[in-house]
């Protein structure tokens, strides 16, 4: 079952605050910015398959930045960017991401991801033992773009979208799609 968050019946400052709140609750707690003097509008739609949690957040033009170290968050992020222009920046490195590509976060490091022109990413919040099971490289893949144009990239970015669209399965059933799509990001 999906759940979304819009935020468009709200007030102008209700709006912003109610997405900090949705946000934060949702991946980590993070301080946000927008990056833009329009009346913020956002839109999150969330659904968990087998144990990763699939999201779409789409906003105006927004920063969001993580400052601590949470050593308790066990999760890693897989963000597959729909919008133009995408920016990670995690240890010292900065990715930068176009229509297509994606690239991997930990939730429990300091980051900053900034979307000048818009974000629209469909996020997925995976368990750290089962993104290190099937990508033994996880940490040195962090803040890397896997650009769609690259032939396993653009695969990885097509499962990614069918897996995405996938109505309700078993659990089983969406274990096995999460390691096979772990695995192919792990090739790639």
């Amino acid at each position: 079952m999906a759940i979304l968050y819009p935020t468009k019946d709200l007030g102008a400052k209700e709006r912003f605050d109610y997405w900090q709140d949705v946000v934060c609750s949702t991946y980590a707690p993070t301080d946000n910015r927008k990056l833009t003097d329009e009346q913020f509008d956002g839109l999150l739609n969330v659904k968990t398959l087998g144990s990763v949690t699939f999201s779409q957040i789409k906003s105006l033009p927004i920063e969001y930045e993580r400052h601590s170290r949470d050593d308790d968050s066990d999760h890693f992020f897989i963000s597959l960017s729909l919008c133009p222009e995408a920016h990670v920046t995690q240890n010292g490195r900065q990715s930068t991401q176009r229509v297509g590509d994606i690239v991997i976060f930990d939730s429990a490091r300091p980051y900053v991801c900034s979307f000048p022109e818009g974000d629209n990413q469909i996020v997925l919040a995976v368990p750290r033992s089962l993104l290190l099971d099937h990508m033994s490289n996880g940490e040195r893949c962090l803040s890397r773009t896997l650009e769609s144009q690259a032939p396993v990239g653009n695969l990885a970015k097509s499962m990614l979208i069918v897996v995405w669209r996938t109505r309700a399965l078993p659990v089983s059933v969406g274990e096995r799609l999460n390691a096979s799509l772990l695995d192919v990001l792990s090739t790639a």
